[in-house]
């Protein structure tokens, strides 16, 4: 995604992605590392040029259903450099009972 069609999609469900399959649940330690790197969530902010190199630094919010009635909700905040690995939509190899949009 370049700077332009990530200060469209501000306020919209975007998603990263290492381009690796979601290992198997019951490999938990493995499944916790590619949650790391694979992810979606609202696109908060958007900042051309941040420290004058002439990247963009962007900052996606992500809730997470943490309690099996849905009430309790983890919301993270992460935060990077823009680049091609960031997609709008749901991340695909995520459930969508394991997120709240």
């Amino acid at each position: 995604m370049d700077t332009i069609t990530a200060k469209a999609n501000i306020g919209k469900l975007v998603y990263r992605t290492d381009g690796t399959p979601r290992p198997p649940k019951h490999h938990t330690k493995k499944v916790r590392a590619w949650e790391q790197e694979n992810y979606s969530g609202k696109l908060t902010e958007v900042n051309e040029d941040y420290m004058g190199d002439g990247r963009t630094y962007i900052s996606i919010e992500e809730k997470i259903i943490t309690g099996a009635s849905g009430i309790q909700v983890a919301v993270f905040n992460r935060s990077g450099w823009l680049g091609d690995d960031l997609h709008i939509g749901e991340h695909p190899d995520n459930p969508a009972d394991e997120s709240v949009k």
